[in-house]
């Protein structure tokens, strides 16, 4: 192989990894909440409390499947390069930045099941004095 087609295997072997990381780790993220929130009305539904584990580590994968997905967009849209249209590229690359925004609003507005869960330290584990 000469050295482009080794880069360009190296792109593509890339490319894939980071859309196959990017769609297992927003797939756990998202069986997560749903193992914690209740079928039905989930706006009426409460968590249960030994389930606030599973919303927590959903919250905490939230960012790496964002940042995986920006490379995975990043490394198409450099792929591309040259032989497609500058505009329809930045505008692939946009609408990617506006799904990961989405992405981590929806993140944000999850962790709101979290609010009414007792404060506690992290480098102790006990209860926080209340406010």
């Amino acid at each position: 192989m000469h050295g482009g087609e080794e880069r360009a295997a190296a792109d593509a072997s890339g490319r894939r990894m980071a859309g196959a990381v990017f769609a297992v780790l927003l797939a756990a993220a998202m069986v997560l909440m749903r193992i914690a929130i209740p079928s039905g009305n989930a706006a009426d539904a409460a968590v249960d409390p030994d389930q606030l584990w599973a919303v927590r580590v959903a919250l905490e994968i939230v960012p790496f499947a964002g940042i995986f997905f920006l490379w995975f967009m990043g490394a198409l849209r450099a792929q591309v390069g040259g032989a497609g249209d500058r505009f329809v590229t930045t505008v692939f690359l946009g609408s990617g930045l506006v799904f990961v925004a989405t992405l981590f609003g929806a993140a944000a507005a999850g962790s709101l099941t979290l609010i009414g869960e007792e404060p506690t330290s992290r480098t102790t584990g006990r209860r926080c004095p209340s406010r």
